[in-house]
């Protein structure tokens, strides 16, 4: 009768092992925080799909500050890509 116990013990452990496994293979865990980027974008908004008239700009530079912005921002811009810091 015992060794039939710890057959039930055995394989009852065995169960949660390959369930904490699964389970860690299925969700391993917050992803790793993307480090800051070493260019600087620029956004240049503008009125209208001609791009000729410039309404806006925004700014999100290498050391990760929130994106500084002035003017309107609008469907119509560009993405310009400087590396490295300012």
């Amino acid at each position: 009768m015992a060794w039939r116990t710890s057959n039930r013990s055995w394989k009852a452990a065995m169960l949660v092992l390959a369930l904490g496994l699964v389970m860690t293979a299925l969700f391993p865990g917050p992803a790793p925080v993307q480090a800051c980027q070493n260019f600087t974008d620029f956004w240049t908004y503008f009125s209208d799909a001609s791009h000729t008239t410039v309404v806006g700009h925004c700014e999100q530079d290498c050391f990760c500050a929130p994106r500084f912005c002035t003017g309107q921002k609008t469907a119509y811009y560009i993405v310009t890509t400087t590396p490295g810091c300012l």
